[in-house]
């Protein structure tokens, strides 16, 4: 770090007024090394601050996967079993929220992974075999399109990447993109789940 050595510098500076100089501008440059010092320890915090405020927000931009979909794996985790169960018992199974619950549920259903079945005894259940659901297929019901750019999307248009000059970035990003979709499909539920 520059700090140690800056300050290490205003130090000398220091000793060597009071040594050298007549104690008025000893006052004068003791006062100036004091705000420089105050500037420095200033905009540490807020270098400080930047840090912690660009990782919170690169952090939200750059989820790949939203909380949708998480509600929707440990949806399909709580009717793991294979027994019908009401949206109140999932939301206490797995903490999520009655609003959300519904929502992804009802997403799932139309999707074909769940069934459903009305009345007083009953809820959700699983409409296929764990064996023959991955993550990419609960996934995918939620988020059609799992991009790790947005610069991935079909019909999007970029100066930086034409046919004529590729872009090697968009290159490498699509082959990550690849192996992420093929790893999603790896496993099922019933091996995430042991079931």
């Amino acid at each position: 770090s520059l700090l140690p050595q800056l300050n290490s510098r205003l130090w000398l500076i220091a000793i060597y007024t009071d040594i050298r100089e007549p104690p008025c501008k000893q006052v004068c440059t003791r006062s100036l090394i004091s705000v420089c010092m105050t500037v420095q320890f200033v905009k540490i915090i807020l270098d400080y601050f930047s840090i912690v405020l660009y990782s919170y927000f690169i952090k939200e931009v750059f989820m790949l996967f939203t909380k949708e979909c998480d509600y929707a794996i440990r949806i399909m985790r709580a009717l793991s079993s294979g027994e019908f169960i009401n949206v109140s018992t999932i939301c206490t199974m797995e903490n999520l929220s009655s609003a959300m619950t519904y929502k992804i549920t009802r997403k799932l259903e139309k999707a074909g992974l769940l069934k459903s079945l009305r009345g007083a005894n009953g809820g959700y259940a699983l409409n296929r075999s764990l064996k023959d659901i991955s993550l990419y297929d609960v996934c995918t019901c939620i988020e059609p399109d799992i991009l790790l750019l947005e610069c991935m999307k079909k019909d999007y248009q970029c100066s930086m990447n034409t046919q004529n000059t590729p872009c090697l970035v968009h290159g490498e990003f699509c082959r990550i993109q690849r192996i992420l979709l093929q790893e999603l499909q790896h496993k099922n539920l019933a091996e995430l789940f042991r079931k």
